[in-house]
């Protein structure tokens, strides 16, 4: 997210152009990486005071695909072109010392293998 409050307020103003919705009519869920929480006052301040919206909602990205898969208790591992995470999801919770960050990423396996990875389902 950008630094300068006055971008941010652009940045959003054009989402909610795009997606053609009045923001006073708005809830809004924001999809977080665990890094990323000291940028929850900025954003509520801004939605709330500028755009006005009727509720806001902050989950974190592994939390939320352990409950897209319905289940409470997981493993999920996020492969990023930059690095991937690995977070145990207890009871809806991220276990703090099962969290890890590593620098093997898909674009760095890729260059190494000279192939790409296809997961079926």
């Amino acid at each position: 997210l950008l630094e300068n409050k006055i971008e941010n307020e652009l940045f959003i103003n054009r989402i909610f152009n795009k997606l053609e919705s009045e923001s006073k009519k708005s809830s809004i869920l924001i999809i977080e990486s665990p890094e990323h929480i000291y940028l929850r006052n900025i954003l509520a301040e801004i939605l709330f005071d500028t755009f006005e919206i009727d509720s806001l909602c902050f989950e974190n990205s592994a939390t939320a695909a352990s409950y897209a898969h319905c289940k409470e208790n997981s493993i999920v591992i996020d492969i990023g072109a930059n690095f991937t995470k690995f977070s145990s999801i207890s009871y809806g919770s991220i276990i703090k010392e099962g969290y890890f960050i590593s620098i093997i990423s898909y674009s760095i396996w890729r260059r190494k293998h000279n192939k790409r990875i296809f997961i079926y389902f």
